[in-house]
């Protein structure tokens, strides 16, 4: 029994041995590879191009700076105004575009509102003025009394308080 239990145990070494094996394999591999030259080589090329866009960074805001300061002194002067001009009428062309794109959306959503039926929820065709599952009045309303605009499927005006005509 005893020469059981050890060999158990023996073979729980092993498996822990194999798996320390593995590791010092992967840290001696990532050794070797930061000990590569072209290893090193892109990790230096990496370095200097880091700092390279540091420079640039900085040199584009010393440049801002010079320019406030002194406008007229840069023959580019003229050409930065134009392209600021072309910068901001393209900005405005996208508020635009916005805008257009928002009411649209809105005008879709008020369509597909005034197809569904408020009182069943079936979707009917466009021009239709009453469901065709329920027969519900579809669409915007006006109030007899004083011509509020009345919430589909109301039954009294909001504005005053009338009762409406089913």
């Amino acid at each position: 029994m005893a020469g059981n239990l050890f060999g158990k145990f023996s073979g729980g070494l092993e498996n822990l041995g194999g798996a320390i094996g593995d590791l010092v394999t992967g840290i001696s591999k990532t050794v070797l590879l930061k000990d590569d030259p072209d290893v090193m080589v892109l990790e230096a090329q990496r370095e200097i191009d880091g700092l390279k866009k540091q420079e640039a960074e900085i040199f584009i805001e010393i440049g801002r700076q010079a320019f406030a300061a002194d406008a007229q002194a840069y023959p580019q002067g003229e050409k930065l105004r134009q392209l600021q001009s072309e910068i901001a009428a393209a900005e405005e062309r996208v508020n635009t575009l916005i805008a257009q794109r928002e009411e649209a959306k809105q005008a879709s959503e008020t369509a597909e509102k005034a197809t569904l039926c408020p009182s069943c929820g079936h979707r009917n065709q466009e021009g239709v003025k009453f469901c065709q599952e329920c027969g519900a009045k579809l669409g915007k309303t006006s109030c007899a009394s004083c011509g509020a605009e009345l919430t589909a499927g109301a039954r009294f005006c909001g504005s005053c308080g009338q009762k409406q005509p089913e």
